[in-house]
């Protein structure tokens, strides 16, 4: 098959319909949900910068990335696939990816349009007009030439979207952000580059919530891109023929812990946990597990998909989520390692450990938010945890 990966940076699951949020209406991405593999569990190895295109495409865990440079494997999985004959593609809104180490392997890389034009000053009047909009019918432009010529040349591609505005520019029209609020709401705020604020005790819930809404346009914006995305797939008849794959690299925090911003590295789920979904020709249509996936996994599935497994080796080898299609209860992994540079975590099935300057436990999958810190009533559990935690990170360290 052919593969369009669409990666959207900012992205927390928690925020979509599909996920359990029950705020606001995403039926694009409940559409592709019902329609694909959805990995609930889907933590990301590390929040800096470059760390889930290690994951990605090299197949080295991500927190290999908060020592410094961004280590690359011998064979990535875009060289890989452009060996065997396959077109790859990177199209990017970051123009330092263009000659980037990690994107060596790609024989096309390509940046938007606009990816240097300045940031917008206003909201945009329409949904259209937005930047984002602007990116994706770009791509849906992109993947329209590359089904074209498939069929013509019978070439496969691999096209991986590198997408970032979402998490940059803010520029969701006004209406959309007095959607949801009443006469007695503080007024929709005209902000078009998202806040970084650090939150007191006490903070106004009235504060917060005109970022929230102008997050939660941008999301409707996403969403509606998403849907002409999928349509245009539909009408020019590459649903079947090509496997598409949706994640983030990390998510964003709004408030929950007491941050705002793409700044922090605070590693709860609003930051680590992202989407999933995987759509294969009806494979795994609706599927759900609950099992625990990061991005080293995507990188093993793509690979096995597109026939290159025998062909790339990693430090760390992710598993093929094909296996969670057949049998969710397969045997898998019993821990997630994470890691930021001033701190990192382990996450088990049933229990969440984060370290920094204190130890942190929170109860899994029942405290979903990590609202209720349970380290002072668990003291065997820390130590256990704690100790899984060294074990992983020399792992990790020792490329295992």
């Amino acid at each position: 098959m052919n593969a369009i990966c669409l990666s959207i940076d900012r992205l927390s699951a928690a925020h979509l319909g599909a996920y359990g949020n029950t705020y606001l209406d995403t039926p694009a991405f409940d559409r592709l949900a019902g329609e694909s593999l959805v990995c609930e569990q889907a933590l990301i190895e590390s929040p800096m910068t470059d760390a889930a295109l290690v994951a990605f495409w090299h197949g080295i865990h991500g927190a290999r990335c908060t020592g410094g440079d961004a280590p690359t494997a011998d064979v990535s999985l875009p060289a890989a696939l452009a060996q065997s004959g396959v077109q790859t593609i990177l199209l990017t809104d970051r123009p330092e990816l263009l000659d980037h180490p990690l994107s060596a392997g790609f024989s096309q890389r390509l940046l938007f349009t606009s990816a240097d034009d300045p940031p917008p000053e206003m909201p945009a009047e329409e949904i259209a007009e937005t930047r984002l909009a602007g990116r994706m019918a770009e791509l849906i432009e992109l993947v329209e030439r590359l089904i074209h010529s498939w069929r013509l040349e019978h070439r496969r591609f691999f096209l991986w979207c590198d997408l970032t505005v979402f998490g940059t520019v803010w520029d969701a029209p006004m209406e959309l952000r007095r959607l949801r609020l009443d006469e007695d709401d503080p007024p929709a705020s005209d902000m078009t580059t998202p806040p970084q604020l650090a939150l007191g005790p006490d903070v106004d819930p009235d504060e917060l919530l005109p970022i929230t809404e102008a997050h939660a346009a941008q999301l409707l914006v996403l969403d509606a891109c998403l849907g002409a995305m999928l349509d245009a797939l539909e009408d020019c008849g590459a649903t079947a023929e090509s496997l598409l794959l949706l994640t983030a690299p990390r998510g964003m925090p709004l408030g929950e812990h007491g941050y705002v911003g793409p700044g922090s590295t605070a590693l709860y789920q609003e930051l680590v946990q992202v989407p999933l979904m995987i759509r294969s020709n009806g494979q795994g249509d609706g599927v759900r597990s609950q099992a625990i996936v990061q991005p080293c996994d995507v990188f093993t599935t793509l690979a096995a998909r597109m026939g290159v497994a025998d062909r790339v080796t990693s430090s760390v080898t992710g598993r093929d989520l094909s296996i969670l299609v057949e049998d969710d209860a397969a045997d898998w992994r019993d821990a997630a390692y994470l890691a930021a540079p001033d701190r990192r975590a382990v996450r088990t099935p049933l229990w969440l450990l984060l370290q920094s300057d204190r130890n942190e436990l929170y109860v899994k999958p029942d405290d979903r938010f990590e609202l209720n810190e349970v380290a002072d009533r668990c003291p065997g559990e820390v130590a256990e945890l704690r100790e899984l935690l060294s074990k992983l990170a020399k792992e990790v360290r020792g490329d295992r």
